[in-house]
């Protein structure tokens, strides 16, 4: 039996096994560990609606805080995706004289309860407009 015969080795089967489960590892562990920590992110950051002002807290290390007076109010529209309604999130937007001064609530929980309150908030712009000069 003449010949030649070429041996060749599989990168998987040298390492042990181990380069697939590296692979594998990577793929399936680190996404979740990605997701994981941005759940706790998320968490974190939330807003305040209460006399006409919206006071947006952020950050789960480094934190900010930030407020935001509703003057004018337009429209209030929201953005539901068909995941969204079956699990009810959905973005809020809305549209307010001036320039950046639309706001914006992404993902957020019960979306047409948030439209509801901004609406009825809209309504009472002479009490808005008191809060603006205190």
């Amino acid at each position: 039996m003449n010949g030649r015969y070429e041996v060749r080795y599989s990168a998987i089967a040298r390492a042990g096994g181990w380069a697939f489960l590296a692979i594998i590892l990577c793929w399936l562990i680190l996404p979740l560990i990605i997701w994981i920590i941005y759940c706790v992110k998320t968490h974190y950051d939330y807003d305040v609606i209460e006399n006409g002002k919206i006071k947006r807290y952020r950050g789960m290390i480094a934190k900010s805080e930030s407020t935001v007076v509703l003057t004018n109010v337009l429209s209030v529209s929201i953005d539901v995706t068909f995941m969204g309604r079956i699990l009810n999130y959905g973005n809020v937007r809305t549209n307010c004289v001036g320039t950046h001064s639309d706001l914006h609530f992404l993902g957020v929980k019960d979306p047409e309860s948030l439209k509801y309150f901004l609406e009825k908030l809209a309504a009472k712009k002479e009490e808005i407009k008191q809060i603006v000069t205190e």
